[in-house]
């Protein structure tokens, strides 16, 4: 069976300084600063009055930077809009 884990996991699973999403092209992004990126991303959307329940339509190109603003979004309690 494959490994799996959901995406509201990914920040805490491995070590801080592991490889934690990678692209072509871009330079892996770490644990570490996967979670940094995302609490950073939480607040943002905090300060701009997103919070709990609300609806956010975001149009991102397929890349690490998707899964960053969903965990980001999914851990202030609000969903996502396909665009």
């Amino acid at each position: 069976m494959a490994d799996s884990t959901t995406l509201a996991a990914l920040p805490a699973r491995g070590a801080p300084r592991d490889a934690a999403i990678e692209a072509p092209g871009r330079a892996p992004l770490a644990y570490g600063d996967l979670a940094a990126l995302v609490a950073r991303t939480g607040e943002a959307l905090k300060r701009g009055g997103i919070g709990r329940g609300d609806r956010v339509a975001i149009v991102l190109p397929n890349g690490p930077d998707r899964p960053v603003e969903d965990h980001a979004r999914w851990s202030q309690g609000e969903s996502r809009a396909s665009v």
